[in-house]
């Protein structure tokens, strides 16, 4: 999970149509005490099944998937990022 970053810009497309799409405020909350940006993002790395696509739908690899995901989401204190949906304002 990274946290504290800052987005500068908008953007459009995936992957060879990726593409700026203009600059961006981030509104995103401060940290008083750090002055770090209140964000959070969780990167999860992801496994080619060029040769064989049906592969990933092996149950070890699903299991696989399924595990990153859920330390992806579980925050320091054991609980699925729910919250952080709903301090949002979004839906979960």
């Amino acid at each position: 999970m990274v946290t504290g970053f800052q987005r500068y810009c908008d953007t459009s497309g995936y992957s060879y149509n990726f593409e700026f799409a203009g600059d961006r405020v981030d509104e995103a909350r401060v940290d008083h005490k750090t002055g770090m940006r209140m964000s959070r993002i969780v990167a999860i790395d992801a496994r080619p099944f060029n040769r064989n696509p049906g592969e990933q739908y092996s149950e070890k690899n699903v299991l696989r998937e399924l595990n990153k995901a859920y330390i992806g989401f579980k925050n320091e204190y054991g609980r699925i990022l729910k919250e952080l949906f709903l301090e949002q304002g979004k839906s979960v």
